[in-house]
């Protein structure tokens, strides 16, 4: 079962009047990581994962790397030492059917993606279009190579290579592994001069926020955003401008006041709320990051079903169409009795 954090809080009758005023891989053996990757193009909370490329089918000549953003899948080949590489192939399918291969033996020379390296390389990255029924589904995807041992401009020899954990079913030892490509939105520096501006209370949303200073080239821009309260019984006064720095809800380094392992439960709940009010919406946001015990603030039936279906979806990341809740941090704090805090917020965001 999923731990909420139970923390104790002021009680709901000081919050309601309070509104009023204030209104509130281990490397190489394929595991998926949220972490930096080195490689170009990438965000530091990017799903990547790297595999050994075997060459000869024990030879570690190299890796294969793999990561992606909402737009593109890329794929790095990478050799060591002495390796250099003259080909590359690279399929990537829904099903292990849908990669090239006759009586479950790969055939490279169909693969939609490759290249002959000439003169031969150490490093290559394919570019690749996201299909839309990609997103969040567990690909299948083959990576071949023929590389060459080249000591002082003499081949020493001639390998076939291949990435990953899984084997073909013919009479072969090439290689397959899986991938699930995660929506990644590109964020503007937090050291950037932005801000923000909250109405309470938002058209259909805890609040409302606009947002400024945002230079071109983002997936988040200079408009109005619902968004909503993360922290219960912290204040924000609305119709002033806030310092704003942005974090993606799926960031394993949030700040600590956002820090929780239940923002997959929310983003569900922000991605299904057709059909409930914005409220109701609210106290199940509230319930999963604040975890208020239900005999401090009980939710409501309705409350209950939308709690509930969020529950059945552990692990859940937004797709194509649908919004992922960027994080809302300002460094301007309220004054709020003996400690200095302020309302922590997020917003609905879809590229």
């Amino acid at each position: 079962m999923r731990r909420l954090n139970t923390s104790r809080v002021a009680s709901a009758v000081l919050m309601l009047a309070m509104a009023v005023l204030f209104t509130g891989c281990q490397y190489q053996d394929g595991t998926v990581r949220s972490a930096d990757y080195d490689g170009e193009d990438t965000d530091p909370f990017e799903t990547w994962t790297t595999w050994t490329l075997w060459a000869g089918q024990n030879i570690d000549a190299g890796t294969v790397t793999v990561w992606g953003d909402h737009e593109h899948m890329f794929v790095k080949f990478q050799t060591t030492g002495d390796w250099y590489l003259t080909e590359t192939q690279v399929a990537v399918a829904t099903s292990l059917e849908g990669i090239p291969q006759k009586k479950g033996n790969p055939n490279p020379g169909q693969f939609p993606y490759g290249e002959i390296h000439d003169p031969p390389v150490q490093e290559y990255t394919y570019e690749i279009d996201q299909a839309a029924e990609w997103f969040n589904v567990e690909l299948f995807v083959a990576t071949h190579a023929v590389v060459k041992e080249i000591r002082e401009g003499v081949v020493i020899q001639t390998q076939t290579g291949w990435a990953g954990d899984h084997e073909f079913e013919g009479k072969n030892w090439a290689l397959y592994f899986h991938f699930v490509p995660r929506k990644v939105l590109h964020l503007p520096p937090r050291d950037l001069d932005i801000h923000m501006y909250p109405e309470y209370p938002g058209q259909n949303s805890y609040w409302d926020h606009t947002l400024s200073g945002i230079p071109s080239g983002y997936d988040i821009t200079n408009i109005e955003y619902a968004a909503w309260c993360v922290s219960q019984f912290n204040y924000m006064n609305p119709g002033r401008w806030y310092n704003l720095q942005l974090w993606s809800s799926y960031d394993p380094d949030l700040p600590d006041d956002f820090d929780s392992p239940n923002w997959d439960l929310v983003n569900w709940v922000i991605n299904n709320r057709v059909g409930y009010g914005w409220e109701e919406v609210q106290h199940v946001i509230w319930y999963f990051i604040n975890g208020v015990p239900d005999d401090e603030y009980p939710l409501t039936v309705s409350e209950k079903v939308l709690r509930d279906a969020a529950l059945e979806h552990e692990g859940f990341y937004p797709g194509p169409g649908q919004n992922i809740a960027i994080v809302c941090y300002s460094p301007d704090l309220t004054p709020y009795g003996d400690e200095v805090r302020t309302q922590l917020t997020f917003i609905e965001v879809d590229p």
